[in-house]
């Protein structure tokens, strides 16, 4: 996206305009302040997402962006991730989903097939619950699967630094955000 304003003013701009993503157990949506957008702006890097007030704030899609010069204005790049600590969850998920589930799987998937072997209960639970992890694990960190958080972020930052897109060559993106930390008690 491109602004016509100074990447000075776009920073100001966004940290006026969003609440700090600051943990408070007293207020809705897990932090204080009541606006829609909670981030952080440090530098020329922000940091936004959509404050959650009915479920965890820990899994929203969140936007890791750096507002650049470009001429007599600033051009704002960004990409949507999940935040560190889930990621690391997820990957950990996975872990023990595969090393404590893929056995238990194997083990009871023939049993579960044949009509010779017919416990109480049935082996369904542990035939249908290790892929389920596994596949909640994979789809957990996922961004794109919260498209509605995504068009409210992008559309109050076009908003907000009254943003238009410009075709710009199309780059692999070559930086990461170092406002992407790993919190593990938050």
């Amino acid at each position: 996206m491109h602004s016509d304003c100074s990447p000075e003013i776009c920073v100001a701009k966004l940290a006026e305009q969003i609440d700090l993503d600051q943990p408070s157990l007293s207020s809705p949506g897990g932090y204080k302040g009541d606006k829609p957008i909670v981030g952080c702006v440090a530098g020329y890097e922000f940091r936004l997402h959509q404050r959650r007030l009915w479920r965890k704030n820990t899994y929203a899609a969140v936007l890791f962006g750096r507002i650049t010069a470009d001429g007599h204005g600033a051009l704002i790049e960004a990409y949507w991730e999940a935040w560190r600590k889930v990621r690391v969850y997820s990957r950990i998920l996975l872990a023990v989903a595969i090393v404590a589930g893929g056995p238990i799987f194997l083990l009871f998937l023939p049993c579960t097939l044949s009509r010779n072997c017919t416990p109480q209960g049935g082996f369904w639970p542990a035939v249908i619950l290790p892929p389920a992890i596994i596949v909640g694990a994979l789809l957990i960190r996922h961004p794109w699967l919260r498209v509605e958080e995504r068009t409210l972020v992008t559309g109050f930052v076009k908003q907000t630094l009254a943003a238009t897109q410009r075709p710009v060559p199309s780059k692999k993106r070559d930086w990461e955000s170092s406002l992407d930390e790993f919190r593990p008690w938050v």
